[in-house]
Order: C-alpha cells, then sequence, then structure tokens
C-alpha cells in the first residue's frame, strides 16, 4: 500500500473514536510523538476519510455507536478504495478472544490507554521515529 509518509513528513495517523474527550487526547498524545493526526468522530468519518486519504495508521475505538472499529476492518478489507498500512483497534478491557481475531486479521488490539498505544504505534515506524537512550 502506498505509504504518505516522506523523508520532510511524519506519518499520518487518523484517530476515530465517538467520545470527543479521548480523540482529542488521543489526538495530542500522538501529535506530541511527532505523528500527523486527523480525529474523525466515529466509523462513518474515519471511512468517509479514508476513501479520499491515504494514511499511515488508523487507530479506532472497537465500542462506538452505529459503525465500530470491527466494522470499519471489515469495510477496510473488502473496498479497494479503502485502505490505510496499519490498524490499532482500542479496546477499554481486551478479552483473549478478540485479541486472536485481531492477531488472525493483521492488526494490533489494544488497551485503551496512552502507553498502549504508544508502544504499539511505535514500531511502525521504526525509522521515522528512532528510539534515544
Amino acid at each position: 500500500m502506498k505509504s504518505t509518509q516522506t523523508a520532510m513528513r511524519p506519518p499520518v495517523v487518523l484517530v476515530a473514536d465517538d467520545v470527543g474527550a479521548i480523540r482529542r487526547s488521543l489526538g495530542r498524545l500522538l501529535s506530541h510523538a511527532g505523528y500527523q493526526v486527523v480525529l474523525a468522530e466515529g466509523g462513518h468519518q474515519a471511512l468517509a476519510y479514508l476513501r479520499s486519504n491515504v494514511v499511515d495508521c488508523l487507530v479506532i475505538d472497537t465500542d462506538m455507536p452505529e459503525i465500530n472499529g470491527w466494522a470499519v476492518l471489515d469495510a477496510i478489507r473488502v473496498s479497494a478504495a479503502v485502505s490505510c498500512q496499519r490498524v490499532i483497534l482500542l479496546d477499554p478491557s481486551p478479552r483473549i478472544k478478540a485479541v486472536a481475531k485481531a492477531c488472525a486479521l493483521g492488526v494490533s488490539l489494544v488497551e485503551k490507554t496512552a502507553t498502549s498505544l504508544l508502544d504499539a504505534i511505535g514500531p511502525a515506524f521504526p525509522k521515522a521515529f528512532p528510539k534515544t537512550a
């Protein structure tokens, strides 16, 4: 898949969560970590953005009304018009069955915490954000 990342531009991360405070907090966290962040208010808005833009990573809540993270993932998998390099599903309390499903689909499912998100997203872009001592 085509990446938006260049030597001059940080990776683009689309964050989708229906809770405004959480969405904005995740956006600030990732922005401070050096990512270019785009915010979506839910699954429908995330899919609309993905239909006309390429992102390096989608971070999406699994528990949203109307269309949740799992449904967005299904839509991405079946649509040639929608793509992103990496998907990270956020869950307040991931269960083993859901983690296994995510692994089988080639995506990450992590607990909805700042540390878990940064741990999951960092390895996706190791050249852009080398670890410092």
